[in-house]
């Protein structure tokens, strides 16, 4: 199918960029748990799966968010569609879209990237708190004149004024709690309209895509072993490492030496605190030892691990 050449540049166009920033990381991770559900479900074959669990695997992330918009395909979905027909041919590849429609797939994605936005909302309030706190502590003894109505009316400290900001902002969190909650749940399994016929189990890829079916690998490896390390994906992105670490005892969080800027550094740690991790310290790597700053920027990540 041909598209109006502006079309293309102003919609289309447009919307791959989008797609590729926002939405491929969910896109992929539907794929596979989708996958690993049919299968166990017996709806598709072992050769079936077999042959889509390469083809997907074969995908290279990076490689796709280099790829520009050509007019080819009508949007993301159908761009991955065509790299996946291209590795397993068109009657396996079709086999992946068993018991689905493009509608739950779309608000699936929605969702996920969305519980991102919130993890980010929150992490940016606690670090608001955190820099007002800091304001606090340093005037608490500065004489502000507050006012009512334009008016002079009773005399307080900044200290006393930043507080009522920082309760405010406290109370976004229960608020913010309830909107990740509402947001984390997976419409996968609706299809177009009405469900499905075939015997599918919206649990299971409900539980895939939540990381709540690790929580059971988890329980059978401390079973055999006493120490079990667990090795997340990174922080950005994707929503993994911030589900994975309320099922651990404790989260180590590894930068590397002048490669990770120190915004995000903070943010980590105020997500991981939102999810209501026990952060227990921070690994700093990739950095040179005969660098005449090493010390220096030991304790930048240090403090920032310890203060925030």
């Amino acid at each position: 199918m041909r598209f109006a050449p502006e079309y293309v540049t102003f919609v289309l166009n447009e919307n791959f960029e989008d797609a590729k920033a926002l939405l491929l990381s969910p896109l992929m991770a539907i794929h596979y748990a989708h996958l690993v559900m049919l299968a166990e479900r017996d709806i598709v074959s072992a050769g079936e799966a077999r042959a889509l669990r390469d083809a997907l695997d074969r995908i290279s992330q990076d490689e796709i968010r280099k790829v520009k918009y050509d007019g080819t395909c009508e949007d993301l979905f159908f761009y991955i569609d065509r790299v996946i027909i291209e590795a397993c041919g068109d009657d396996v590849a079709g086999r992946l879209h068993t018991a689905r429609s493009r509608n739950d797939i779309d608000m699936t994605m929605y969702r996920m990237r969305q519980r991102e936005f919130v993890l980010a909302l929150a992490g940016a309030t606690f670090a608001l708190r955190r820099s007002l706190l800091d304001l606090v502590d340093r005037h608490r003894e500065t004489i502000l004149a507050l006012h009512t109505h334009t008016q002079l009316a009773q005399p307080s400290t900044v200290a006393h004024y930043l507080l009522a900001v920082v309760e405010q902002l406290e109370r976004d969190w229960p608020r913010l709690k309830a909107a990740y909650e509402r947001t984390n749940r997976n419409p996968l399994g609706a299809c177009a309209i009405t469900g499905t016929g075939f015997p599918i189990d919206r649990q299971q890829t409900s539980e895939l895509l939540a990381s709540a079916r690790m929580r059971g690998a988890l329980a059978a490896a401390i079973e055999r072993y006493d120490i079990v390390l667990v090795d997340s994906p990174p922080m950005f992105p994707v929503a993994d490492a911030s589900l994975l670490a309320t099922m651990v005892d404790g989260v180590v969080l590894v930068v590397r030496g002048e490669r990770t800027p120190r915004h995000l550094t903070r943010e980590a740690i105020a997500r991981l605190r939102f999810m209501q991790a026990k952060v227990l310290g921070v690994v700093l790597n990739g950095v040179n030892p005969s660098a005449g700053e090493y010390a220096y920027r030991y304790s930048y990540y240090f403090q920032d691990a310890a203060g925030a």
